[in-house]
């Protein structure tokens, strides 16, 4: 293991046999000049393709932090890993990317054997996984995980009506709604558009939901903002309410005259992601 100026960090108790599989990381050279004068003088351009939610990937151990906390290089915030070395009986540890000398929190310490490694070594899948995943503390989190947030954009211009792609739409929809991950606290909402945004508030106290219209496209703006995000377990009845007439609310014709064949997706587009950018989620 190298690190700057070409200083070498590894003083031999380091494993490393230990690599990342190739499912989450492939470079396209196998060797990696050990000093920046070396790159220079080969001049060997290297890429690699970093898949770190790869499905086809094995188990990735998972990793509750102790009272210690995420250790990490005070420099260079490098994560704990295989290949840091051990000094002072294993009280401090020289980071492999930065070789910043580091202490050992004491509730992490561990005495080293005969061979300068950790005695806890295969306990801990940081030291001896080359991927793991940690489950974040309270300090690094900016705000409480939000639920998981899905808001549904809907044509519904004359073309829409036409060619019945409205109940299909809304079947489907009904159908997937159980199946929506993060029950109870999943949050839906939805948004229709043709020559006009259509917004919709579908609160628990509402017998049938609630359509608000902005067709001032220039001056887009977000009518009741904390109503047009709902809990879906406490406003499911509502939500099927929706569904059920959403093919009747649009239909192709109106009194004999056709409807119009215009369509503001863009807008519909940017009033969604206004809608749902506090809490994040998917716009389906």
């Amino acid at each position: 293991m190298s690190g700057q100026n070409g200083d070498q960090f590894n003083d031999g108790a380091v494993d490393l046999s230990i690599k990342v599989p190739r499912e989450f990381l492939k470079c396209t050279v196998e060797k990696i000049p050990r000093s920046s004068t070396m790159a220079a003088a080969t001049k060997l351009p290297m890429g690699g393709i970093i898949r770190p939610l790869s499905p086809h990937a094995p188990p990735v151990a998972v990793i509750n932090p102790s009272a210690s906390g995420i250790v990490r290089c005070k420099r260079c915030r490098t994560y704990m890993n295989p290949y840091v070395s051990w000094t002072e009986n294993g009280r401090s540890w020289r980071c492999n990317i930065c070789g910043q000398r580091n202490d050992v929190p004491s509730a992490y310490f561990c005495h080293l054997d005969e061979q300068g490694k950790r005695r806890d070594r295969e306990q801990r899948p940081e030291l001896c996984d080359s991927v793991m995943e940690y489950i974040a503390p309270a300090e690094y989190m900016v705000r409480p995980p939000q639920p998981p947030c899905y808001y549904f954009v809907i044509d519904v211009s004359a073309t829409a009506g036409r060619t019945s792609v409205l109940k299909s739409i809304a079947n489907s929809i009904r159908n997937c709604l159980d199946d929506l991950p993060g029950n109870p606290r999943t949050m839906v909402g939805f948004l229709t558009f043709d020559t006009a945004v259509h917004f919709y508030s579908l609160k628990s106290n509402l017998t049938s939901p609630q359509m608000l219209v902005v067709s001032d496209l220039a001056e887009l703006f977000i009518p009741a903002p904390d109503d047009l995000l709902v809990n879906l377990s406490e406003s499911k009845v509502v939500v099927e309410a929706f569904l059920d007439g959403l093919e009747t609310m649009f239909p192709p014709e109106k009194n004999g005259v056709p409807a119009p064949e215009m369509s503001c997706l863009g807008p519909a587009l940017k009033a969604a992601f206004t809608v749902v950018k506090n809490v994040g989620g998917k716009v389906r």
